[in-house]
């Protein structure tokens, strides 16, 4: 088995990225077998540390049951490091949602944990197998928390399965696909996904105009700010108008990620995010715009 060097220290305290990225290179991948014997090492850890808290124990029993202690913890930690490529993998298909990707990858990790203190190696399950939905499940969640609305694990687990099809979709076709596609795809009913992939939005502001013109509906807007609106929207080239009414919702269709626009547009997401910053440098510079800014 291989060793877990002093280099190693246990996760009890939030590791740094740069910490994850060591593990990463620092600790192989388990074989079955190393596996199971880490799994078995972690378990009688557990027992032995039950056996400390009763009172029927004997002084003389206690530094060997301590040892048998430290010896789990080391298991466990060996276990959860040896996975953690398992974790960027799940995380990195996250990484734009707005959350920071070490936050992502520490909430996987705590799902990586919580697999080991469940895993029973005697199902005949390898370890990734198991903890993947744990993993899956910690840092969906994680990811949930920057909506507004905050999605259930499983609904944001079904957006990222959207998206990534949505996105294979694209290149294999080179166009924008249909949501119709992308249910078949994915195997959920298309009314469902068509509400995933409008959940999968982030919230946006822009200086003085997106503060009124991303209104909630039903709530009152300044007719001048309307009319700034349209006055500065008709300077901007078709493209770029374009992007600015999806983004922002302007166009009735609910304000929209880079990537759904990119989608839309059938163009690449650097494409997108270009136009926008100069279309909304022209808007903010507009007179309209500064005639009814606060």
């Amino acid at each position: 088995m291989t060793s877990l060097g002093p280099t190693f220290s246990p996760l009890s305290t939030a590791p740094s990225p740069s910490a994850y990225a060591h593990a990463l290179t620092a600790v192989p991948l388990l074989s079955a077998q190393e596996e199971v014997a880490l799994a078995e090492t972690y378990a009688a850890g557990r027992a032995a540390r039950e056996r400390l808290l009763s009172a029927e124990v004997a002084d003389g029993a206690r530094e060997a049951l301590a040892e048998v202690v430290a010896q789990g913890a080391r298991a466990r930690t060996h276990l959860v490091l040896a996975n953690v490529r398992l974790v960027v993998s799940f995380a990195r298909r996250l990484d734009e949602c707005g959350v920071p990707f070490a936050d992502l990858v520490q909430e996987g990790v705590v799902g990586l944990i919580r697999a080991v203190e469940g895993f029973d190696p005697s199902r005949g399950f390898r370890f990734s197998t198991y903890a993947a939905p744990w993993v899956k499940r910690h840092i969906a969640d994680a990811a949930g928390s920057r909506r507004v609305v905050r999605l259930p694990p499983k609904a944001e687990l079904q957006v990222v399965a959207c998206r990534e099809v949505a996105e294979t979709l694209h290149r294999e076709s080179g166009r924008a696909p249909s949501a119709g596609a992308v249910a078949e795809r994915v195997g959920i009913p298309e009314d469902r996904v068509e509400r995933l992939l409008a959940a999968d939005t982030v919230p946006v502001s822009l200086d003085a105009l997106e503060s009124d013109v991303v209104a909630a509906r039903g709530e009152a807007v300044d007719p001048r700010v309307c009319w700034a609106v349209r006055e500065a929207l008709a300077v901007l080239p078709e493209v770029e108008r374009e992007v600015v009414e999806r983004r922002f919702g302007i166009d009735g269709g609910g304000a929209r990620s880079l990537r759904a626009v990119a989608l839309e547009l059938d163009c690449g997401l650097d494409v997108v995010r270009a136009q926008e910053q100069r279309a909304l440098q022209t808007l903010r510079d507009h007179p309209a715009v500064a005639m009814v800014a606060p």
